[in-house]
């Protein structure tokens, strides 16, 4: 079993603005090295929230370096193996994040996430954050701090490797039918569950045109593409709560990317749009408890600047040609 764990903190909600970042080095099934960077921002502004949560202050990165002489140090120690980190999507948005922020070449990185390990390897539990899986297999750790946040991530994905009897990443996601997502060029592709029935079917996968014809995602760039590439959620921060059109929850936020959405987390200072799916309580994003919102057909933007909440079909109707476009969507009537 051979990887590197990585966690960030950030000094604000902006991807771009790591203040701790830090790596754990496994080898041969056990932790071989791990080091942790204090990161100067290139803003030295640091959300209160934040603060809260790791600790870190500005005075404290005062005189560490920034993040282009981290990342010449961090690199060689990442290369050759696959990432892997808890709630991965976030982690990896910072990453690609800062190095598009300074100028930086963004390689391909594979990387995988121990939420999504844990879920498909210990069904039925209430909580998957990293503290509740970390107290669950009697792993402890400074949560928050960076390198203590890294080793326990790695601490999980080597106790599913045991359970599992995988030697290596690779085994471990046959045994666990999920896919690892990928870094390219700056664009996320987050891992993902793989139908178990189809994972072990034998003989080539065969793509499915009718499939293919009905993806939301393909109706999404076609509608738009014959209105003059006009995008409904163009320039706008988009928050997802649930998932959409009966996709999972890596295939919903494509979809929104889509429409032009940019995803944004749910603590972040400026959402624009609020939307709300299926709850799913497999989601791998956090769902919230909007039982106390109620949505009409029209919704407007109170004066606080709040974020605009709307739904499922809402959203669709929101594209260029109205409902009788929104129709076309497999499964929406």
């Amino acid at each position: 079993m051979k990887f590197a764990a990585i966690d960030f903190e950030t000094a604000s909600y902006r991807s771009d603005s790591p203040c701790q970042v830090a790596v754990a080095i496994v080898d041969d099934g056990r932790q071989i090295d791990g080091r942790t960077w204090l990161i100067r921002p290139k803003s030295l502004y640091f959300a209160d929230r934040c603060i809260a949560v790791h600790g870190i202050r500005p005075r404290d990165v005062l005189d560490q370096p920034e993040w282009d002489h981290v990342w010449n140090e961090l690199l060689p120690m990442i290369e050759g193996h696959i990432l892997i980190a808890h709630n991965a999507m976030f982690d990896m948005a910072v990453l690609a994040s800062t190095l598009i922020a300074y100028g930086i070449a963004c390689p391909r990185i594979e990387f995988q996430c121990t939420r999504l390990i844990a879920r498909r390897c210990w069904p039925g539990r209430t909580g998957y954050g990293l503290k509740p899986t970390a107290d669950a297999l009697g792993i402890t750790f400074n949560h928050h701090d960076a390198l203590e946040d890294a080793r326990a991530c790695a601490e999980v994905a080597l106790a599913a490797a045991r359970i599992t009897e995988a030697n290596c990443v690779e085994s471990l996601e046959q045994l666990l039918s999920i896919r690892r997502g990928f870094i390219e060029h700056g664009s996320r592709v987050g891992p993902r569950s793989i139908c178990r029935s189809k994972a072990d079917r034998p003989g080539p996968k065969i793509k499915r045109r009718k499939a293919e014809r009905y993806s939301p995602i393909i109706q999404a760039r076609t509608i738009l593409d014959g209105c003059g590439g006009v995008r409904p959620l163009e320039n706008k921060r988009v928050y997802l709560s649930g998932t959409l059109l009966g996709l999972d929850q890596v295939e919903s936020l494509r979809f929104l990317e889509s429409l032009g959405g940019t995803l944004v987390a749910k603590g972040t200072e400026k959402i624009d749009f609020w939307i709300t799916g299926i709850s799913d309580c497999d989601s791998t994003v956090s769902v919230s408890d909007n039982s106390d919102h109620s949505y009409s057909d029209e919704v407007t933007l109170d004066k606080k600047n709040s974020p605009l909440f709307i739904n499922q079909r809402q959203l669709l109707a929101m594209i260029p040609g109205g409902l009788s476009a929104a129709r076309a969507f497999s499964g929406i009537s």
